[in-house]
């Protein structure tokens, strides 16, 4: 094959755009054009995973109502219980209302020191 350019039979082709087409070029011609470059397939399954999530990952139907009661048997303060687990007041408000779902390790934290688990 020859670079579409300048006519040398081409060792390593090429591909750039010219003027919005794609040609064939040698390596001098490259600075003529903008090269494109191919994906390559097997590349690009290097960012893909086979991991399965672990079943603890599901939480129990009514975790917030779960949590604020068992806290509140233990004798804690929203704001003592997110001091503990690290988590702003606010946050642990909208975990307890059922607003929002904590993470795992959160949750972990949390079943730990009330001495239950919230996973299913």
């Amino acid at each position: 094959m020859e670079c579409e350019l300048c006519g040398l039979v081409l060792d390593s082709e090429r591909k750039v755009n010219v003027g919005g087409s794609t040609v064939s070029v040698c390596e001098h011609c490259t600075r003529y054009g903008k090269e494109i470059f191919t994906k390559n397939v097997a590349a690009s399954k290097i960012g893909q995973s086979n991991y399965k999530m672990p079943d603890e990952t599901l939480l129990v139907d009514d975790f917030g109502k779960i949590i604020s009661q068992q806290r509140q048997k233990l004798e804690m303060t929203q704001k003592e219980f997110g001091v503990f687990l690290g988590v702003k007041l606010s946050e642990l408000k909208m975990i307890e209302n059922g607003k929002l779902r904590p993470d795992d390790a959160t949750a972990k934290k949390m079943g730990n020191k009330l001495g239950l688990s919230l996973f299913e």
